[in-house]
């Protein structure tokens, strides 16, 4: 994922994420949350590099194959996700 992508994605502004990317600053409190809601990013996994990247979702943990699906979508024009979104429920209707 390039750098403007991922900020589009989590909502932080890209000269923000580069100014990370090259340790000329850190993330306040607002980057980390967003990173959490918007990538589903551990808090604890970015402060200190322990335990899971991902957080797992109450009752039901994502597969690598399920998550990089929607890191996919997430990183998809909002056109292109609308295609998807259409072609997906009319595969998802031909299943029943």
């Amino acid at each position: 994922m390039n750098i403007k992508a991922f900020s589009e994605i989590s909502g932080i502004p890209y000269r923000s994420v580069q100014n990370y990317l090259r340790n000329e600053r850190e993330p306040n409190v607002e980057a980390l949350i967003k990173l959490k809601e918007t990538m589903n990013i551990d808090i604890n996994w970015l402060l200190t590099g322990e335990g899971k990247m991902y957080r797992s979702l109450p009752n039901d943990e994502l597969e690598a194959k399920e998550q990089a699906l929607i890191n996919h979508y997430r990183m998809m024009s909002n056109d292109t996700q609308t295609a998807f979104d259409v072609s997906f429920k009319a595969l998802s209707e031909m299943q029943k």
